[in-house]
């Protein structure tokens, strides 16, 4: 199963940074298991936007547990559905 990257920038450039892997959902509300790619893993609590397979997201909240974090994002609300799919 290939895993989606996790992108920002800094809003100050066009060019983004990869800072973790998508690695399994959490829960059933839509939340995202993240292993960080990055030395830092903790800035995940002061990004405010993120990429995910090249689509922008907010983020809502960013909490470490364990050795990955989980993100709440915007427009991922369960496992298998996201705002987007009702729009198609």
């Amino acid at each position: 199963m290939e895993r989606s990257l996790l992108s920002v920038n800094d809003m100050n450039s066009d060019e983004w940074m990869i800072v973790g892997r998508i690695v399994a959902p959490h829960g059933v509300r839509g939340d995202l298991r993240i292993f960080p790619d990055i030395e830092r893993p903790e800035i995940f609590k002061s990004l405010k936007t993120l990429s995910i397979d090249g689509k922008v997201y907010k983020i809502i909240s960013a909490r470490p547990h364990k050795n990955i974090y989980i993100l709440r994002v915007e427009g991922i609300d369960c496992l298998l559905y996201t705002s987007d799919a009702a729009d198609e």
